[in-house]
């Protein structure tokens, strides 16, 4: 879909239109670091070890989908071998291939797969919060130039299937 003309033209438009007011790069930054490879490995790590003692099962539950998301985020990105943008100058050092955005789909399923093991009053707020979390990710991919916005989307859609299969071994308590 993403090398069709009409989504080509979409994704042109839509990333030249993005604002990138100067104001919000160092925010922007900060936020883009909280969807990084070595960033969602560490918090869902850190977790890990934070909740071994009272959820064993479920623990790494977290730290294995993202550890999967990464091999999966590297295998579509070597298959598509979609160049990144050269509209604008990026705003950020990258280094691969642009399809999907890593960002976008590690943060979905770093972020959703954690919101699944908070205890149920609080797990729809865990998950608003992975949710606010995870599309500004995608956003400062597109406020930096690197992505096009059909490949945040990817990433988000594909980052959410993968949460979503570790949802099923959540029981609510």
């Amino acid at each position: 879909m993403v090398a069709m003309p009409a989504a080509q033209s979409l994704d042109r438009s839509l990333l030249l239109a993005f604002p990138r007011p100067p104001a919000l790069d160092f925010s922007a930054r900060a936020i883009t670091f909280l969807g990084g490879n070595t960033f969602t490995l560490a918090v869902t790590i850190l977790a890990a070890i934070l909740l071994f003692h009272r959820m064993r099962g479920l623990a790494l539950l977290p730290f294995l989908a993202v550890l999967a998301g990464i091999v999966l985020q590297n295998l579509l990105k070597w298959m598509f071998h979609r160049p990144r943008p050269d509209l604008l100058p990026h705003g950020v050092d990258v280094s691969n291939w642009s399809y999907p955005s890593g960002h976008a789909m590690l943060s979905a399923i770093a972020y959703f797969s954690l919101a699944a093991l908070f205890p149920c009053r609080y797990r729809a707020l865990a998950h608003t919060i992975a949710a606010v979390l995870t599309i500004l990710i995608g956003l400062t991919r597109l406020y930096f130039g690197v992505h096009w916005p059909t490949d945040v989307l990817a990433g988000w859609l594909i980052g959410l299937a993968c949460a979503g299969l570790t949802q099923f071994r959540v029981t609510d308590r």
